[in-house]
């Protein structure tokens, strides 16, 4: 609540606290020409104004955005205090959180918002961040293979779930397979494990063979056969 309200309040409770004051004074001295039906109206009165400053008081609720866990992004703030009954629009500000796509502010009901919707409040607000887990895919790339078998996987891997690479070992004319390269340049094979964050492309490693020449003299009786 801001500070001139609450002064307001203060103010006006102080002279309710003067004013009960009085009337005691005025009804318990007899000199006073005051009938006891009167003084009640004016306490009840005052009475009820008072109940209606609290309740003026209590009214004014908060709005609170929670980023339930962002890594990054934007949690916008709200500062206004909402009358009871008034129309509150959701703020502009979009968290970011890793593995994750943002789906909107959740209220204690399970009611969700996105920037530019508007309800009435009733009470305080909490507004939690709705993430959504990623999907990831596994890729499995021959890099020029001419033959063999290239794994498929149609998989769609959660954020940080565990992925075992498939079977299946292409083949390419003058090179041996090598396994797969992944992320960073590190090399898979069938079985190994390893957790998911992004799009994963595992490509075929290949390494060149080497061959060698051999001079055959084919029952030759003399001369230099060479050797390589």
């Amino acid at each position: 609540m801001g500070d001139k309200k609450k002064a307001s309040i203060k103010i006006s409770f102080i002279k309710f606290q003067n004013n009960m004051k009085k009337l005691l004074f005025q009804e318990l001295n007899p000199s006073c020409a005051f009938t006891r039906d009167s003084a009640m109206i004016k306490f009840l009165t005052l009475i009820s104004f008072f109940i209606f400053l609290n309740i003026a008081y209590l009214s004014a609720y908060t709005v609170t955005y929670d980023g339930n866990g962002n890594t990054g992004g934007i949690v916008p703030e709200d500062d206004t205090d909402y009358p009871y009954g008034s129309e509150l629009t959701i703020k502009e500000g979009e968290p970011t959180k890793d593995g994750h796509t943002f789906g909107g502010w959740s209220d204690h009901e399970g009611n969700t918002f996105k920037e530019g919707d508007t309800f009435f409040i009733t009470g305080d607000v909490v507004l939690n961040a709705v993430w959504i887990v990623n999907n990831y895919t596994v890729t499995y790339n021959g890099n020029g293979n001419t033959g063999g078998v290239v794994p498929e996987d149609d998989t769609e891997y959660p954020y940080r779930s565990k992925v075992t690479v498939e079977e299946g070992v292409p083949t390419k004319d003058g090179h041996t397979f090598g396994g797969w390269s992944g992320p960073g340049g590190k090399i898979y094979k069938e079985g190994d494990t390893f957790d998911i964050y992004e799009d994963i492309i595992l490509k075929a490693v290949w390494i060149v063979n080497n061959y060698t020449v051999t001079y055959n003299g084919n029952g030759n009786t003399g001369g230099v056969v060479p050797e390589d």
